[in-house]
């Protein structure tokens, strides 16, 4: 028995060390692509935004300014209004597109660290958050083109913020602040979560999961699935040590790590709205705009996890 427990616990040494090594790369990389400037093309891109969306102008250099933070591009659509040169109507769908550019910034350390740990189902979770984002957008878009604008709103465009570059020493200390946070909480809650999931894993106490879940349920994902989604409710880096174990061990598939994840999505939705968006929103929008803003981000993010959710459990149920 000890030597079976012995091999068990040297069986964890290759995911731990997975798990530390991807959150401190993941940071790193993120902290280096802050310091990379805004290229020539930003304009452009503006450009194409504003032509496309048929939005004001002035609703272009917020649009680029939220690859870089989305708080200051929603800033700037505020102060817009505030100034008068957009609508509340434009203002309302500039923010909303906004959510596309936001995807990449929250993506950005996260990407590096849920691909390495979870290979094909996190790049899915990447793209997923991304689509994500762009149905935001699009939405705003399309709402741009069947609500047409005051002819008034046409101003010259201001010009995209630039990101100044930084040396490596200052990329090494960004990186370690970001690091030494996030590890710190990695070695307090995700490591002892991971390594309590694959305690109750070896000893079988996952499979007695099955008996209290529906049919319908077990047919499509296994009673560990749950734990990944539980997981994700409260950080999806805790979720992604989580089911980094069960792909492995391959107790869950690529496509199983995916829905559990989107499933993991759509039930944080109202977490979020609750703890960050709503009161970030409020924060730079007046309260009813800001709450606007808000439920609008979230329903059609709801939408979209749906109808990908729903695709995703027809082709585990296509496969099986």
């Amino acid at each position: 028995m000890k030597s079976a427990e012995t091999i068990w616990w040297l069986s964890l040494l290759p995911g731990v060390a997975r798990l530390f090594g991807s959150v401190f790369a993941g940071i790193f990389i993120g902290a280096l692509m802050e310091t990379v400037p805004i290229p020539s093309r930003g304009r452009r891109l503006m450009h194409s935004f504003v032509r496309l969306s048929r939005l004001p102008p002035a609703c272009g250099p917020a649009f680029i300014a939220s690859f870089v933070s989305p708080r200051a591009g929603n800033t700037m659509l505020a102060a817009a209004r505030e100034n008068g040169a957009i609508s509340r109507r434009a203002m309302i769908l500039g923010a909303l597109a906004n959510s596309f550019p936001a995807a990449f910034v929250h993506l950005r350390s996260t990407a590096f660290i849920l691909i390495p740990l979870l290979g094909l189902a996190g790049l899915g979770y990447v793209v997923f958050q991304i689509l994500a984002g762009m149905s935001c957008a699009l939405a705003a878009i399309g709402m741009a083109h069947w609500l047409p604008l005051p002819d008034q709103e046409k101003e010259t465009p201001l010009a995209p913020p630039a990101v100044h570059r930084h040396s490596w020493g200052s990329v090494f200390r960004q990186a370690w602040r970001q690091a030494h946070r996030l590890l710190w909480r990695v070695s307090l809650i995700t490591l002892p979560l991971f390594i309590l999931i694959s305690w109750l894993d070896h000893n079988r106490h996952l499979d007695q999961l099955a008996g209290l879940l529906p049919a319908s349920l077990t047919s499509v994902l296994p009673p560990s699935a749950l734990i990944v989604t539980a997981a994700h409710l409260t950080n999806v880096i805790n979720a992604a040590g989580v089911a980094s174990g069960f792909l492995r061990a391959g107790e869950l598939s690529s496509t199983q790590v995916l829905l559990t994840f989107v499933i993991g999505y759509g039930l944080s939705i109202p977490i979020r709205a609750v703890r960050h968006t709503l009161p970030a929103t409020i924060g730079i929008f007046s309260g009813r705009d800001g709450v606007w803003i808000a439920t609008l981000t979230q329903i059609i993010r709801l939408l979209f996890t749906f109808f990908t959710a729903t695709l995703l459990v027809l082709l585990i149920q296509a496969a099986s």
